[in-house]
Formats: structure tokens, sequence, C-alpha cells
């Protein structure tokens, strides 16, 4: 906001506080049996309210101005360049949504149609001043599953036929534990909406803009109800099988060149752990500034970044650090000794990660998380500040860079893994912290989502503010699936 504006603004607040201190004695002297307004308080009365309402025009015209092009300059540039990123990619992905949905009969696409249109005037409504018992649903889940059915190749017509065989595909895992597509039986009640509208896909993209552990991999299921559901887990793989002596026992054969027994079993180990889908929630402001300015939908496109932003922030907190009693349970909770490399330099200061660091991380992993064939990928997840302060800008006593290819811009590759950004993660040198992941997050952790997005809007909570209030939930849970498919940096002195 401009100096100008600001100043038209004080100057329209001062006019109404004025008005309102008049009309606050006037009531006073009426109720305590007094005469009412005089004639010089109501000429001043008409006087207040006349320049409060050339105020209040010039004000509006000068924030007009301001945000011509929404608004220029600084971090509202940015929020601006964000917007137009996401508009072009969800409206790439609602044109194919709208060929999905035409091929599924005319009556499902007018259904479609209605409900996108449907959004924007609700969204209206409830901005307004009487639309406080609107409610605005989304369905964020619907938007990414579709994204990573056609990231693994599934064409718009094979979509179309599974939904009207009445099946849902869904990316998940295979009897083998690859991920793979399934077929669902339909249920509205897990699902929502079976194809995103072009709301769900912004608020989808938004999200996507947070890094955190869903950024890294981790497996994404619908949960059809809130009820506590069981998943596998393995605790144990079953040794391989050995060429049997004839006619002795199995069980009493060593491994070759020890003397452990082999105990051929054929079945892994396998104990269960839980998910009970949870409200978890956020909420994101919108100013008066904002109300009176910019175009109704780049105000719904701004609230759908603030929501969107809120609540990925408020399930990744958990998703990292949940102590799994009545929340998530993250990663960082219970982090298994045997999975952690601890990096002591004997050193009073800390030192920046070894080069070695990434690679002694990938060697505390079992092979077959390296496999090509393993679902998912191999992951770092650390602070985006710890990524360039001590990995792009590594140098060696020559003042040479260890990673030439990340100080080109080229990659943020580190040594086969996917560099994904946290910023619930240590960012600099602190002892016994833990400031970087690496592993399989598809394998490692689970997050159980119920229904869709609820938003809702209250003009209470920050009235002295000037700020509309929207509030979003989301039911979902998380928990470590695989706590081997993970290993972790200790920063550690002697």
């Amino acid at each position: 906001m401009t100096t100008a504006t600001e100043a038209l603004r004080d100057r329209y607040n001062d006019y109404v506080t004025e008005l309102q201190t008049l009309n606050e004695s006037v009531n006073s002297r009426v109720l305590a049996g007094g005469e009412g307004m005089s004639s010089e308080e109501r000429s001043r009365s008409d006087e207040i309210q006349r320049l409060a309402a050339e105020t209040r025009e010039q004000y509006e015209a000068s924030m007009s101005l301001d945000n011509s092009t929404l608004i220029v300059g600084g971090d509202e540039a940015r929020i601006q360049e964000e917007i137009n990123q996401v508009t072009e990619r969800a409206q790439e992905a609602s044109e194919s949504n709208r060929a999905i949905a035409a091929s599924l009969g005319s009556e499902f696409r007018q259904r479609w149609e209605e409900r996108e249109a449907a959004q924007m005037g609700n969204f209206e409504q409830m901005s307004g001043p009487t639309g406080r018992s609107v409610k605005l649903t989304f369905n964020m889940e619907a938007a990414r599953n579709l994204a990573e059915l056609r990231g693994m190749g599934m064409s718009p017509q094979d979509f179309v036929g599974a939904v009207r065989g009445g099946e849902i595909p869904i990316v998940a895992r295979n009897s083998q534990g690859e991920r793979d597509v399934r077929l669902y039986t339909m249920d509205s009640s897990s699902m929502g909406p079976l194809v995103p509208d072009y709301w769900d896909e912004s608020l989808y993209r938004f999200a996507s803009y947070i890094g955190g552990v869903m950024n890294a991999g981790a497996e994404v299921v619908p949960q059809g109800n809130i009820n506590t559901v069981k998943w596998p887990r393995i605790s144990s793989y079953a040794d391989a099988l050995v060429i049997a002596t004839e006619g002795s026992d199995i069980e009493t054969q060593t491994k070759a060149g020890t003397t452990d027994l082999m105990h051929p079993e054929t079945q892994d180990g396998v104990e269960t752990f839980e998910t009970t889908p949870r409200p978890i929630r956020g909420y994101s402001g919108e100013t008066d500034e904002l109300t009176r300015s910019a175009p109704v939908y780049t105000r719904f496109m701004i609230l759908l970044r603030g929501l969107a932003r809120a609540l990925t922030l408020a399930k990744e907190s958990y998703w990292h650090n949940g102590t799994g009693s009545g929340q998530p349970k993250g990663i960082m909770n219970g982090i298994p000794s045997a999975r952690t490399y601890e990096t002591d330099d004997g050193q009073t200061a800390r030192q920046p990660p070894r080069y070695d660091a990434i690679p002694q991380l990938l060697s505390m992993l079992d092979a077959e998380y390296h496999s090509d064939m393993r679902p998912g990928s191999l992951s770092s997840l650390m602070h985006s500040a710890f990524f360039y302060r001590y990995f792009v800008g590594a140098m060696d006593a020559e003042g040479r860079g260890l990673y030439p290819h990340l100080m080109m811009g080229d990659s943020r590759n580190l040594f086969g893994t996917r560099t994904v950004f946290s910023h619930l993660l240590e960012q600099g040198l602190t002892d016994n912290a833990y400031p970087i992941v690496t592993g399989n997050f598809y394998d490692a952790y689970l997050i159980a989502t119920h229904g869709g997005q609820e938003v809702e809007v209250s003009d209470d909570t920050r009235f002295l503010q000037w700020e509309t209030v929207y509030r979003i939930q989301e039911y979902c849970d998380g928990n470590i699936r695989d706590n081997r498919a993970l290993s972790y940096l200790r920063l550690t002195d002697s």
C-alpha cells in the first residue's frame, strides 16, 4: 500500500471515530433526560459523513490504482507470480478433467461445470455481509490422485472406462508392495467429487509448493471412515531358502561361513500400525483493502493460496514431529539408532557435513531400497538454508566447489537422491540436531486422508484488524510404515 493510500485510510478512520464520538455523546445525553441533537451537531454530523464518503471514494480509487496489477513490488509480487504459475498449471489440468467429465456423459459434465461455477459464486457470497452460513468444500486429494495417475501413464480413456465400471482408480500398492494403480468400488464418502474441478486443482497446486514429508514421496491413501484402521508393517525379513541335505533337519543347518542357524522361514515378520483421521486445521485472513480493491477471482486465488499453505504447514508439523498419541506420528519421533549416522568431528565448534554424509546415510539402507524396481524414489529431506549453505556452497581447502553441478544450478541431485526441502528441519550447525533425513519415503510413511477440505468464514476473530478469517480443516492422519526405509544424519561433538 502506498503512503498516499495509507494517509487516505487514516483520514477516513478519523472521520468515522469523530462521528461515533458525536453520536455516543448525543445518545448519552438523551438517555440522561437531556435534549436531542442540536442544529450545530446535526450540521457537523452531516459534514463528517460527507467528508468520510469523499475520503472513502478517494481511498478506494487509490487502492484500485495500487492493485491494478494486484500488488506491485516486494513479497506481493512473488505471490502474484505464484498465482500466475498455479493458474497456468490448474488450467491445463482442468481442461483434461473437463474432457474426462464430458466422456462420462452430458449429465456428469453438466454437474461438474455447475460445481466449478458454484464454487466461485459461493465464495463471492461467503465473502459478503450475509454469507456466513455458506461452506466451501474442496477435494484436493482427488486432484493429487489424478495427477499421479497421469504420471504413471494412465490415459483419460482408461480412467473413464474404470469409472463406468463402477470403480475409482487410485495410485496404491499392489500385492507385491509396488506402486501401482488399484481399482476401488466407488464410495462418495471417501473420495468426494469424482473429477476435481479448477478450484480443487488450484488448492492442490498451492499445497504442492510446501516442502516436507508428503513432497518427499510419502504414500497417501483414502480412508473411507474416521475409525481406527490397522495397516501391516513388516518387522523382519525372512532368511533365504537353503540347500537342504537329504534326511537332515533343515533348522539345524547354518549360514555359509558362520555358526548362525538359517531358520529358513519364507514368511516375513509382520506387525501392525494404526491410523485414525483427525481434524487438522488452519486459517487465512482477507484484508478489507483486498476485499474492496482486487477482483473476486484474484481474491479467491489468494485465499486458496493462504489456506493451502496454512493447512499443509499444520499437517507437516505433525508428519515431522507428531508424538503418535492422539495425533499423527512423525518421522522425527523415535529415531532408531541403527539408522543414525553421527558426525563426530572432534572439534569444539560444529563442522559442516563431510563429503561422505549422504553416502553414509545411503549405506545404512537395506539393498532393496536401492533397487530400480522399488516404488517411489530415494529423497534427501533438509532445510533449504542447510542445502545451499553446506552443499551448494561447500568448498574444499583450495576454494573449489565440492558439488560443482549444484553450483552451476544444473541439478539438486545428491548422490542419486532427490533433494526436498523442509522448513521444519535444522538449518544450521546445532549439536544433537538431525538436519538430514534420507531414504524411500513411499515405504517409510503413510498418510491416511478422509473426505475433502471444508472452508468456513468468520469476521469476528480479527475484527479490530479489519480482516475476514477463513478457516480450513481436513481429516487425516499419518504414521511410520517402515522406519528402516529412512536414515538420519545427527550432528555431534566429542
